[in-house]
Order: structure tokens, then sequence, then C-alpha cells
């Protein structure tokens, strides 16, 4: 089978491996797609803390397909099932999965439009670290594809303002049909100064940029780091309101609930992935896609089979 494999920072091969075998307690899946996580992605392509060769088909975390085979201590899955999956080294054609990393969805699902269910999965699991966000006011910061769906998810919940905050316009049109209250450039002053006066409950860091952290910081009562950040973040603390940082780390256990919760969304059609897949490639052009993530040309970019 082909899978991707980094054998240095941007050096990347198409590898021929033999198909994995699943245990007893393991699930094999057939890839279909697999949707780039794009600063993790791009962590690795740059060589960040990270060591080489990777194991194939790293670092994919996110993807759908379908079913291969079933180990026999194995309940509720069966070949032919269409699934949702997270985890590891999803940049094969074929990927063994532990149950718990998977989620059925229906017969008919669009599995394109189900890969990057990891990241709503995501979303949801940090929101969990804080008060529920039904009729609160929430600040996100970086509107490619985590904030766009920060900004959905925030609205499918309840949210009673969101306010969206890019260094670029380009998506504005977009979150503000997802769910935005207002999207606007993160320098807006008119957007500070009333935040500043009357904090927002709730600030999400989706672009990994420590300074805008740091203003979220001063919007804000409560902060999460979404985003992979890699600078040193100053933060005045405000001594005349409580305020709350905090990164968007999760164990296995929150992340499975997150994703459980992020299928059962996509299944009732609260929440919705193709508007922020801007394109499809094939698995065996990952290098390619890469570039376009890395320039910035794309929300998510979904590598098909």
């Amino acid at each position: 089978m082909k899978a991707v494999r980094y054998l240095g920072p941007g050096h990347i091969e198409i590898a021929d491996i033999a198909r994995p075998m699943p245990g007893p307690d393991e699930v094999l899946v057939e890839l279909k797609a697999a949707s780039i996580a794009n600063q993790a992605d791009v962590r690795v392509y740059n060589g960040f803390q990270t060591t080489y060769p990777l194991f194939p088909g790293a670092p994919g975390r996110e993807g759908a397909g379908v079913v291969a085979e079933v180990g026999a201590n194995v309940k509720g899955f069966k070949p032919g099932d269409p699934v949702a999956m997270i985890g590891s080294r999803l940049y094969a054609e074929f990927s063994v999965r532990r149950p718990e990393e998977l989620q059925l969805l229906p017969a008919n699902a669009n599995l394109v439009e189900a890969a990057p269910l990891g990241l709503a999965a995501d979303v949801l699991a940090v929101l969990g670290k804080v008060e529920p966000v039904k009729d609160r006011s929430v600040v996100v910061t970086g509107l490619g594809a985590a904030g766009l769906m920060t900004v959905q998810i925030a609205k499918a919940l309840g949210a009673r303002k969101i306010i969206g905050l890019d260094i670029r316009p380009a998506h504005f049109e977009l979150a503000q049909n997802l769910g935005a209250s207002v999207a606007t450039l993160v320098n807006d002053r008119e957007i500070i100064n009333s935040c500043r006066e009357k904090p927002a409950d709730l600030g999400i860091d989706c672009s990994g940029a420590a300074q805008a952290v740091s203003l979220l910081f001063s919007m804000c009562s409560s902060v999460i780091t979404f985003g992979a950040l890699a600078e040193t973040v100053k933060v005045e603390v405000p001594s005349t309101r409580p305020a709350r940082l905090l990164n968007a780390w999760l164990s296995d256990a929150e992340l499975q609930e997150g994703f459980a919760a992020a299928v059962r969304m996509f299944i009732k059609k609260k929440i919705a992935t193709r508007p922020i897949i801007s394109q499809t490639m094939r698995l065996e052009e990952y290098a390619l896609a890469m570039q376009k993530v890395r320039r910035s040309e794309v929300a998510r970019l979904v590598l098909t089979r």
C-alpha cells in the first residue's frame, strides 16, 4: 500500500509498504479521505521539535474511510461500515485503529466532508474546559479552518455574540455566514475598546500568534490558546476582573468525547465542514498540498484516494 513518509523537514516521499493486519482488539480501515491539520502539519514540515524519519502515514490525524477488517474481540463495527477516525499515521491507504478512535457514520455519509471532523472534535473538547457558551459572548482570533469551525460550533451551541478577528479579510464574509455577529480586522479599535470596557466571556485563539493571545487576554474573561504557539506570550493580568488562560491540551478521553459529539452534530447537520474545505487533492500529492497549506492558500485541504 502507499503511505506518506517524512524523511526530513520538507523531504517527503510516497512509500510502498506492507498492508497492516489488525490485532484482536483493532480495526483495519481503508482510507477514503484525510484532512490536513494545517498548523500541526506545518510544524512537522518545518522540523519543529520532530525527529526524522517519521513512521509511514505520520502525522495524519483525522480522516474517514470504510472498515476493511475487524479483530476478533471488536464489537460494534463490521466490514463495509463507513467511519470517521482520529489518531495518527492516517496518511496511508490502510490504517489500523483502536475502536475508540472511530465513529460510525450513516451509509450515505460524504466521507470527504467527514474527514475534518477531528478538528470539530478538538474545538468541542476544548470548549468543554470552560462554562457553556450558551448566551455568552465569544471572540475568535484567526479565521482559518479552526477559527471558522469554532465560529460555527459556538453558534450551534447558542452563543449570544461571536466576534471574529483576523489580519486578513479573506474569510470575513464566510465567518459571518457561519454565525459570526461581526468579522473584522484584528486591530479594529472600536471592537477592542468595547471589549476592554466590558470584557467578552470567552476568547479563543486559533491563529497561534502570541500577540493574538495577549490581545484576547485584554478583551476577555477567559482565554483558550487553541492555536499552536511557538513564542512566549506576554500578558498583563487585569486587576479589576477575573482572568483565566487555558491551553488546548486534551487527554485521550476528552478528545474522544469531543469526537463523538462532533460526529453527532455532523449527522444532525448542526455543523457543516463543506464551507471550510477549500480543495481536495490525491494522497500521492501530499507534498504539493503542503505548499498550498504553508502559503495559507486553503482553509482545509482534504486528501482523497
